[in-house]
């Protein structure tokens, strides 16, 4: 996966309409999500040749900026707001979930903004469940 420029279209479209907080630039792509040490899976969602979304699966090292607990998996899913609720979420996790088995992973975290209500429903249905509050967002975990 090398679209650095498609994906970050798909993130300033999240952060425009108030899906995401963090940066959405091409170079915090590629450090981030196509060529991060700590990258388990990166996988891209295309429809009709058309990138559409990505999940990211990352290992939390002991100082990561996350502040998931070390060795667990941190997932981010990140699907452009007109291809909500076609199925490409669900398709990405059976991906990232091979990816954290391959990995050795037992658990994996989302942290999730409390006001994004998408998210939230999105990953209690593929079976994340509530662990923790941090200020405004609600740490969600995945025991494989």
């Amino acid at each position: 996966m090398t679209d650095a420029a498609a994906i970050s279209r798909i993130l300033e479209t999240l952060a425009e309409r108030g899906q995401r907080s963090l940066p959405t630039s091409e170079d915090f792509v590629r450090t981030t999500y196509i060529r991060s040490r700590d990258l388990c899976a990166s996988t891209l969602a295309c429809v009709d040749g058309v990138p559409t979304g990505l999940q990211i699966l990352l290992q939390a090292g002991p100082d990561n900026t996350y502040g998931a607990p070390a060795g667990w998996g941190i997932i981010g899913t990140h699907i452009h707001p007109d291809a909500h609720r076609q199925g490409i979420g669900r398709a990405l996790f059976k991906s990232t979930l091979s990816a954290a088995r391959h990995s050795g992973l037992a658990k994996i975290e989302a942290a999730i903004g409390a006001k994004n209500a998408a998210a939230l429903a999105y990953y209690a249905a593929i079976g994340f469940e509530p662990y923790a509050r941090t200020g405004q967002t609600l740490r969600h975990v995945y025991r494989l």
